[in-house]
């Protein structure tokens, strides 16, 4: 069976810092088949974003980091799929 690792994260808005390393968070024993990860306010909460006039800077930055993560687990070959997307409202 496909073993499968699922998480959330309130990110506030904000883009993620130089220093975060997400190896540790997706590290597991044994090794997962399917990464579902959820990130709440992952665009900066204003009435520009509200009205569809987005800044995905912020989601642009964590995608490459979750990107270069998942590629650089032992055991992985980086030739994964990734979906971003993302829902406004409540």
């Amino acid at each position: 069976g496909s073993r499968i690792f699922v998480a959330k994260w309130n990110v506030g808005g904000k883009s993620p810092p130089c220093y975060l390393n997400l190896e540790d968070w997706f590290h597991t024993s044994p090794r997962v088949d399917i990464y579902v990860l959820g990130f709440q306010e992952i665009v900066p909460l204003n009435a520009g974003n509200a009205l569809g006039a987005e800044d995905n800077a912020p989601a642009r930055k964590w995608l490459a980091l979750i990107r270069k993560t998942l590629n650089n687990i032992p055991g992985t070959s980086g030739s994964g799929s990734f979906f971003l997307g993302h829902k406004h409202g409540a």
